[in-house]
């Protein structure tokens, strides 16, 4: 796949429309600083979001930071899990 056709599947999933506000679940949003395609800005309406935000990204940060992501993801289950066993 070209860049421009990389491209333009990614802005036509972008067309997708999520109510944020029925979203009731922890969740995990990572963003690269420099994804061109993060024109959304949700994150601020979803309840109990923790924002990642990775600083040497673009739209990849599980491939350009990928020791990162595996620990941001991991400790982010992790403690869903340890929260959820306090129950």
């Amino acid at each position: 796949m070209s860049a421009e056709e990389d491209a333009i599947s990614v802005r036509s999933i972008n067309g997708i429309n999520v109510k944020v506000d029925n979203i009731k679940v922890h969740t995990l949003i990572i963003r690269g600083k420099y994804d061109p395609f993060d024109i959304d800005n949700d994150a601020e309406a979803i309840k109990n979001a923790q924002t990642e935000i990775f600083e040497h990204s673009g739209h990849a940060p599980f491939i350009e930071e990928s020791e990162k992501f595996k620990e941001v993801v991991s400790t982010f289950l992790n403690q869903k899990v340890r929260d959820k066993q306090a129950i």
